[in-house]
């Protein structure tokens, strides 16, 4: 088995690698691997292969074709903004739409909106809602350091009336029901949607179905054509205590439960999904957390294969 095809997309990638170059970035992770004795090359190669990249232009496609299906034209009506602050990943996917004049801030935006128009926040992905929530909240908020998102009472009040998208390329159920809670909260659900064009599961992971973290079905994985029922364990086991020690390790003040329910990403939910800029807390915590790990009490250094751009708009990031 070869990862041609992953390491032509991943030589595409635009974020932070694990190492110097992508090959030894691929090498380093996959050398973790071989300081533990796991020997089984097929697992982490098919992992590699099911590892899917979101580029920005994908999403503005996708976003294109749900105007499309929805039988909406670019008009003035139409106001396609970014959803959080300039640092963020939807500022500069918006930047790349061929029919934007310009980029402009959600005051600018404020002050022209009118009873037709519709007001489209376009980002990548809504896993946590955690993001959405701050983002929402800063809208709100009096605090001087986020000066950029926060509202006056009259764009407050604009804002309540008029027409809102939020619109998603991949997303939770989960965040998408937090998402319309705090929506609600702020009595924004009237004249507000939020859409995911593709949501998945958080109860299935590459694992198949995990249980009180243990794997539900063996003979049902990603692996399962791979390895041994044997092999598929020991790798679930590995991936689970770095997992662990990795978030103890980087996010000290989590509680045991908060790190139970995350070794393998948001919701353990295992997912293989990397941005053109960036990885989704989703995607297996593995891949992209690095640090110092203990093994059969020596202390080995684990090399991710990239490392993840933390969001920390609220000063916390949501995993």
């Amino acid at each position: 088995m070869n990862i041609n095809n992953f390491l032509e997309n991943f030589s595409k990638y635009k974020g932070k690698l694990g190492s110097c170059d992508v090959e030894k970035s691929i090498e380093g992770w996959i050398n973790n691997f071989k300081y533990l004795n796991f020997n089984n090359m097929d697992i982490l190669y098919v992992l590699l292969n099911n590892i899917k990249f979101v580029y920005d232009n994908e999403i503005i496609n996708t976003f294109n074709n749900y105007l499309i299906s929805e039988n909406i034209s670019y008009n003035d009506n139409i106001i396609i903004e970014y959803f959080g602050i300039k640092k963020e990943s939807s500022y500069r996917i918006i930047n790349k739409f061929k029919n934007m004049k310009k980029t402009e801030n959600i005051h600018e935006i404020l002050k022209k909106v009118n009873d037709k128009s519709v007001l489209f926040f376009i980002d990548d992905f809504l896993v946590s809602g955690g993001q959405f929530i701050s983002i929402i909240k800063s809208f709100f908020s009096k605090n001087k350091n986020r000066q950029e998102l926060n509202l006056s009472e009259n764009e407050i009040n604009i804002f309540r009336k008029v027409n809102k998208v939020f619109f998603f390329y991949k997303g939770t159920k989960n965040g998408l029901k937090k998402a319309n809670k705090i929506l609600k909260y702020y009595k924004l659900n009237k004249n507000s949607k939020v859409k995911i064009i593709n949501k998945f599961s958080t109860d299935i992971t590459l694992f198949g179905k995990i249980s009180n973290n243990k794997i539900y079905d063996i003979k049902n994985t990603l692996f399962s054509n791979y390895a041994t029922e044997t092999e598929i364990k020991n790798f679930y086991n590995i991936l689970k205590n770095v997992g662990i020690q990795l978030l103890r390790q980087n996010k000290p003040h989590w509680t045991k439960q908060r790190i139970n329910n995350s070794f393998l990403g948001y919701a353990n939910n295992g997912q293989l999904i990397f941005g053109e800029y960036n990885v989704p807390t989703c995607t297996l915590t593995s891949l992209w957390m690095g640090g110092n790990i203990i093994i059969n009490g020596k202390i080995f250094k684990w090399q991710p294969l990239v490392f993840r751009k933390e969001k920390n708009l609220a000063q916390t990031e949501h995993i």
